[in-house]
């Protein structure tokens, strides 16, 4: 899937976690953002797609969650976070991407999907005990 390409070649310029974690979260913002369509089909036309479909959505899902737990066990292991359950973590950072993202999408009026990078960020770093790495901010949007 061509997303989840555009996270890994965002992740691998990285060396650190957290920065590994911003460029993801960049990727994401930016590619949906750019392809609004694309992403009006894939977040919410799915829901009425037959059961293969949707078979094939989860598979998706479970492919992005364990991107994000992967990169989440190697923080730990590195000494960035402390140990957590990063099944959980993982799945909780995957649901706040996909709400903004679908909520975006359903807008009759939305703004730039990037502006929401502000406010996930420290929520989604916080979340696993990151409160402040300010200093690892990549290029905003």
């Amino acid at each position: 899937m061509r997303l989840l390409g555009e996270v890994e070649e965002a992740i691998a310029s990285q060396e650190d976690p957290i920065a590994k974690a911003d460029a993801a979260l960049l990727a994401v913002l930016r590619t949906f953002s750019s392809h609004r369509a694309l992403a009006r089909l894939f977040m919410v036309e799915a829901l009425g797609a037959g059961r293969e479909f949707h078979q094939r959505m989860l598979e998706i899902h479970d492919e992005f969650v364990g991107v994000i737990k992967r990169h989440l066990d190697e923080a730990i292991e590195q000494g960035v976070i402390e140990a957590l359950d990063t099944e959980t973590a993982s799945r909780a950072w995957f649901g706040a991407l996909n709400e903004v993202i679908t909520n975006w999408v359903l807008s009759r009026q939305p703004g730039r999907l990037e502006d929401t990078y502000s406010a996930l960020r420290p929520l989604l770093f916080r979340s696993v005990g990151v409160m402040d790495h300010s200093d690892k901010v990549l290029e905003k949007p």
